[in-house]
């Protein structure tokens, strides 16, 4: 008998997330930054794969989400924001969302973030990827600015934004491997 022998190419695409947590409070200042560190998703890819024998083809965001939590003396159940992403290129802040609805809820649900901006988008996509081929250790800061009340609470008359939010980013990495067929 003659066993054939080869090298096949296989991919895989397994997934890793993280966030942040942004305070929020529209008495105090009107922009609001936080930052995903970069090491905290280069030790969450390196939990899902193993690249000693492949490489990392590609980072795609599989979902981008916030969860809202009201804290002490806020005073809106809805709220509108602008979320950008820094530029690690320029420094300057490109745009992920517009005028977005939030929604404070005691409860914690998720709120997915849909109408996602083009520029900023393509801007984290491109800092997953170069974060996860290990070719930068910039972290990724976020910042929500321009937040501004939609729904006050019933019977409230302050319009105070005082909340906690969390940026959750799900990435996608493509990663292709060779392997011996034996």
């Amino acid at each position: 008998m003659l066993g054939a022998c080869g090298e096949k190419d296989l991919k895989f695409y397994p997934t890793f997330e993280e966030s942040i947590t942004i305070p929020v409070d529209n008495e105090v200042v009107s922009e609001f930054k936080g930052t995903i560190l970069a090491s905290d998703i280069s030790n969450a890819i390196d939990d899902v794969l193993d690249q000693t024998d492949g490489e990392i083809e590609s980072v795609n965001i599989e979902a981008l989400w916030f969860v809202v939590k009201p804290l002490a003396n806020n005073k809106v159940q809805k709220a509108t924001c602008d979320v950008f992403i820094k530029s690690w290129t320029s420094g300057e802040y490109k745009q992920i969302l517009e005028d977005y609805e939030i929604k404070v809820d005691k409860d914690l649900k998720q709120t997915p973030l849909n109408e996602l901006m083009k520029d900023g988008v393509d801007e984290l996509v491109a800092q997953l990827d170069a974060i996860a081929k290990g070719n930068e250790s910039q972290d990724i800061t976020f910042k929500i600015e321009d937040v501004v009340e939609v729904v006050e609470l019933e019977g409230e008359e302050e319009k105070r934004v005082h909340v906690d939010v969390m940026v959750n980013v799900r990435g996608t990495v493509t990663f292709a491997q060779t392997v011996e067929m034996l």
